[in-house]
């Protein structure tokens, strides 16, 4: 199941309105990503143990659906592993940053603008 959040989905009707209005057009883009510090204490860090599924990624999944209409088609079996990682107990969504001079608990932003 997919998990989108409140925010996501007021965005969404944003880019929507805005594409209705001509204000952005999709023609030219610029994306940028970097990482942000969570402002946790080294004391929460905690390691985790996930079971993660290996599939095609979440928008591919409505295809899939499609594709399922069709004579023949058969889904692709869904792969999991367990993965291990450094988060914060009292910032969950955060994760282990290690590039460059950026390292600790923290998330990655990315953007993109029109």
């Amino acid at each position: 199941m997919e998990r989108r959040s409140v925010v996501s989905t007021g965005v969404l009707e944003i880019v929507r309105r805005c594409v209705q209005s001509g204000l952005v057009d999709g023609k030219e883009l610029a994306a940028d990503g970097t990482y942000l510090p969570a402002n946790v204490s080294k004391d929460s860090w905690i390691e985790t143990e996930l079971e993660t599924a290996l599939s095609m990624q979440s928008y591919l999944n409505r295809l899939d659906e499609e594709f399922l209409k069709q004579p023949g088609f058969k889904k692709p079996p869904t792969k999991t592993i367990k993965k291990r990682r450094t988060t914060s107990k009292t910032a969950p969504d955060s994760g282990c940053i290690n590039h460059g001079k950026k390292s600790g608990i923290g998330y990655l932003m990315e953007t993109t603008v029109d």
